[in-house]
């Protein structure tokens, strides 16, 4: 397993869940190897025989050479002890605001990460650590999370270059807002793991690297910088779930297996939609909207989930829009009572 740290030079679009990290590269590699390699590549994972799998991005920071990489806090419910309440988590009316807060926690450095999904820590005791962090000032053995940038916002308007005023739309309007992420500091970056054969992602991460990722790259945003180090997960004693790193749709067998588990799984779902872009040379169309399952959900199955790509649009009857819905997943344990 490799990883792939980017560090952005100015803004971003999106942070890259794992959708539209895999349309990006794929583009890359389409205008790298040409078509015939591209078609190939695309074959292989409509039959079910990916080379590589990627994972959502996540954050990471650097400080005096060290890497910190931070990972989706678990979806386990509100414990990874349904039994007790979160009523029994607090026993003041401080603690319930500071509880308030913790669950809007988002991402967890990885030794905390590892220690959740082994089950060497529980949520609660994960509550006690913030609550001594925030109550104390002692900076030793403290857990660390961290928060994705917020989005900025920035006005914009249409200009007609030849006659050199603003150009109004069927819509009613020359101005519009644009979105995008900034990372205040250079020290913090995203990354992703990569599972299989990264060879051919090597070219097309250095033709996004100049060329920028994420969309809005005429007006150079997505530029950045990447490392790829080798990376490695805790190996677990034993593990009786699995929990995601990617977005996930199950394939047919994936389906009947997750139908028999009954309860026995926790997630988040996301709707997903958008447009298809325009460096596929085709027409920008409207994406179907599809459901799927989020980073962090946990199934309680030790057999590994497959995933898919879904059909979200065709063009003219000859060119077909997919969405990479392949599972990133890592076994876990978790004791929860089945």
């Amino acid at each position: 397993m490799n990883v792939v740290r980017i560090y952005l030079k100015f803004g971003i679009r999106n942070l890259l869940p794992s959708d539209t990290l895999w349309g990006n590269l794929l583009f890359a590699i389409k205008r790298i190897y040409g078509e015939k390699y591209f078609k190939d590549l695309l074959d292989k994972f409509l039959e079910g025989n990916p080379p590589f799998l990627v994972s959502s991005c996540f954050p990471f920071s650097s400080q005096d050479g060290k890497i910190t990489y931070f990972f989706p806090l678990p979806i386990t419910g509100s414990t990874t002890t349904p039994d007790v309440e979160e009523s029994q988590m607090v026993s003041n009316p401080d603690e319930m605001i500071y509880f308030k807060k913790f669950k809007k926690i988002k991402f967890i450095e990885k030794d905390y990460f590892e220690k959740i999904i082994s089950s060497e820590l529980t949520i609660p005791d994960l509550f006690k650590l913030y609550l001594e962090m925030i109550t104390t000032n002692n900076e030793s053995d403290k857990f660390r999370f961290i928060e994705p940038p917020p989005k900025t916002f920035t006005l914009h308007n249409t200009i007609d270059r030849w006659y050199a005023k603003t150009v109004e739309s069927e819509e009613g309007g020359a101005l519009f807002w644009d979105e995008e992420y900034i990372f205040a500091s250079k020290s913090m970056g995203l990354f992703f793991l990569v599972d299989g054969d990264i060879e051919p992602l090597l070219p097309a991460l250095r033709f996004l690297s100049d060329v920028g990722i994420a969309g809005n790259n005429t007006i150079g945003k997505g530029k950045f910088s990447f490392e790829i180090d080798e990376f490695n997960f805790k190996t677990l004693q034993k593990s009786d779930s699995t929990i995601l790193l990617s977005l996930y749709s199950p394939s047919e067998t994936d389906f009947n297996e997750i139908k028999n588990l009954g309860q026995n799984l926790y997630y988040e779902l996301k709707i997903r939609s958008g447009f298809s872009g325009v460096d596929f040379d085709i027409t920008p169309q409207q994406k179907n909207a599809v459901i799927v399952f989020s980073e962090g959900s946990v199934f309680f199955t030790e057999k590994k989930l497959t995933g898919r790509l879904i059909k979200c649009g065709e063009i003219n009857s000859d060119y077909i829009i997919y969405n990479y819905y392949y599972g990133f997943s890592i076994p876990s344990f978790f004791k929860v009572k089945k």
